[in-house]
């Protein structure tokens, strides 16, 4: 396998239907080496959950970023792909809020409405604000390595990198 310099990350799905698999594919695109995987086992330091914008969506976020916090060496980074024109839900909302001092990262990922009607969509370029959101989740991969889960608020005083998810 050749050397890779770039960012690393592990992505995981909260829920069917996230854009998970997209998304691996479409960061490996922009020079990340992603690989998605049901579960994290532990050897991967920065893991990418992907959910949706919808309250059950946001919900397995909260009991997967339970259970990633139990590993102390892990940075936590949330995608929330938008599941739809129109604003996130309340409760959407809610839940986001309460995750929010937990992760490393967290960036919207915007609807592509053209994707719902084609099978596969890999010789179009990507849309620019997906390609966008796609250089800010590498930019929040792409930190110093000998400080792990120093993004998490624990007291340290660091601050998690910029969110552009609406309060």
């Amino acid at each position: 396998m050749p050397a890779h310099d770039g960012p690393a990350a592990l992505v995981v799905r909260c829920v069917g239907g996230s854009g998970a698999t997209t998304l691996t594919t479409a960061l490996v695109r922009v020079g990340v080496l992603a690989v998605e995987r049901e579960v994290h086992h532990g050897a991967a330091r920065d893991v990418v959950l992907v959910t949706r914008s919808t309250a059950a969506g946001l919900h397995r976020a909260v009991l997967r970023t339970q259970a990633l916090l139990r590993e102390p060496a892990v940075r936590v980074h949330l995608a929330v792909v938008a599941d739809g024109v129109g604003p996130m839900p309340l409760a959407a909302r809610a839940r986001l809020r309460s995750l929010r001092p937990h992760m490393a990262s967290v960036t919207t990922v915007p609807y592509v409405a053209r994707w719902r009607y084609v099978d596969e969509d890999t010789n179009r370029p990507l849309p620019a604000d997906y390609e966008r959101a796609l250089h800010r989740i590498a930019a929040a991969l792409d930190h110093p390595r000998d400080s792990p889960g120093a993004a998490r608020s624990s007291g340290s005083g660091a601050q998690p990198a910029r969110e552009d998810v609406p309060a």
